[in-house]
């Protein structure tokens, strides 16, 4: 009973401090999140007029950037960045799975217009991202072959994110927090007559890091 009394002591003394600390987002406002990401890459293609499909997977490491300022109080634009990266995928095609060399790779590259908004005193908010995105595949053309690293980018497509989170005042200017994002891309890449159409829908956890 002890234990739990000055767990509760803790917990009120840290939102006590919070919201006492509270104070209104303007400004310059700089982001940085990092954390894992959850999802599937469904890859449909046509190979000499026949449909094929590829679906690749693994858990990614997710890295989101934003930079921007508040035009209105707690309301931010910002230019949005952020990457999904699997290392070493598996991949299943045919009814056959595989799993590709550590060095090996594919990523989701997206840039886009953002916009949050922050309710105060919780300092918790809610936000989307609409821009454009690429997918990235790395990977060895001659699995033999080390010097055989090849690098395939598809054509930009749409993409968007729909966020929420929440922050700590860390003194005047920083601030720590944890968010959640689902991610949407698309991109169709015909080449060569033949046509390919990639697209996810992903769910990712960062540890977030700002400063105002």
């Amino acid at each position: 009973m002890k234990t739990f009394k000055q767990l509760i002591g803790i917990i009120t003394l840290i939102l006590t401090f919070e919201f006492a600390s509270a104070r209104t987002h303007e400004g310059l406002y700089c982001h940085l999140g990092i954390g894992p990401s959850f999802g599937h890459i469904n890859d449909n293609f046509t190979e000499q007029g026949t449909p094929q499909s590829i679906t690749w997977g693994g858990t990614g490491v997710a890295v989101d950037f934003r930079i921007g300022g508040a035009f209105k109080e707690n309301w931010i634009l910002s230019f949005d960045g952020y990457n999904q990266m699997i290392s070493a995928p598996e991949y299943a095609t045919g009814g056959i799975k595989k799993v590709l060399s550590s060095n090996e790779s594919i990523s989701e590259q997206c840039y886009g217009a953002g916009i949050m908004r922050y309710f105060i005193p919780a300092n918790i908010y809610v936000g989307g991202t609409i821009g454009a995105g690429t997918y990235v595949l790395d990977y060895y053309a001659n699995p033999d072959n080390s010097n055989s690293m090849t690098k395939i980018r598809t054509k930009y497509g749409f993409s968007g994110m729909l966020r929420a989170g929440k922050t700590f005042f860390l003194g005047k200017h920083w601030g720590l927090g944890t968010g959640l994002g689902l991610t949407y891309l698309k991109c169709n890449n015909n080449v060569s007559g033949e046509s390919e159409t990639l697209s996810s829908t992903k769910f990712m956890i960062t540890i977030n890091v700002t400063y105002e």
